[in-house]
């Protein structure tokens, strides 16, 4: 799935293969929302990549773009419905091996 351009745009070091959990604003009942995790261990499928000639490291600005992220099938739902309702999405980078 693609996460929205916007997503963690401060956010450096993650490369494709890595593990991540997602997290989102969720309608919880009428008028009332929280933020959740809706994708855990989602594998980075691909990285927004830095403009030709632009600085590649780690200290440099964050480029824009997509996020692309591999879910679970109960995951898609959630992930989606947070895209269709055009929420921001925050990832967090989870240790080698997974993790909570």
């Amino acid at each position: 799935m693609d996460l929205p351009a916007e997503t963690s745009t401060g956010l450096r070091g993650i490369a494709v293969g890595d593990r991540v959990n997602v997290f989102t604003e969720v309608v919880i009942g009428k008028d009332a929302t929280a933020i959740d995790c809706v994708a855990r261990e989602a594998v980075v499928v691909r990285i927004p990549l830095p403009a030709p000639g632009k600085d590649s490291s780690l200290a440099a600005p964050a480029s824009r773009g997509a996020y692309v992220i591999a879910v679970t099938p109960e995951e898609v739902r959630r992930v989606a419905e947070g895209t269709v309702r055009g929420k921001k999405f925050s990832i967090s980078l989870l240790p080698a091996g997974g993790g909570q």
